[in-house]
């Protein structure tokens, strides 16, 4: 019979296939917020077109990751830990200025919600932001030290 020879192609490591996983999360988020857009960028709250601008580079952004993620480019590294990076100084700022001045943070974010008590949320608010803090620093690391992958 005939062998058909492949080339050395590797499995994808269950960490990268995660990570895909979670760019796709983010770019449907993303799709998600171009309906109700509003952003909060380094402490500037955006509504309206820009907003809806930023979410589609994103997007884009994100679709581009993904696709850099299957094919090993050598770019996608870098622009991993460069997105990730955006959104934990982001995130910071978000935290400092909740603390801040949790009232206007509730009144940008809550838009179309009910009421929530203040310590009610403040507490959810908290425990997400965490989260999702705890998250992006485990990819950051992970794909910081992953070697060896990005070849192409």
């Amino acid at each position: 019979m005939f062998k058909v020879e492949q080339k050395n192609k590797k499995k994808m490591p269950a960490g990268m296939i995660v990570l895909v996983i979670f760019f796709i999360l983010l770019a449907l988020g993303s799709l998600i917020n171009l309906i109700n857009s509003w952003f909060f960028v380094f402490g500037i709250y955006l509504s309206g077109a820009p907003a809806i601008i930023l979410h589609l580079i994103f997007l884009a952004i994100e679709t581009l990751i993904i696709i850099g993620i299957f094919k090993k480019y050598k770019w996608t590294k870098p622009a991993i830990l460069v997105y990730l990076g955006f959104f934990m100084v982001n995130l910071i700022i978000e935290i400092i200025l909740f603390f801040i001045d949790p009232e206007t943070t509730i009144n940008l974010s809550t838009q179309n919600i009910s009421q929530i008590p203040l310590t009610l949320f403040s507490v959810l608010y908290t425990v997400f932001v965490t989260v999702i803090m705890a998250i992006y620093v485990i990819f950051f690391i992970y794909v910081l030290k992953k070697k060896g992958y990005f070849t192409q």
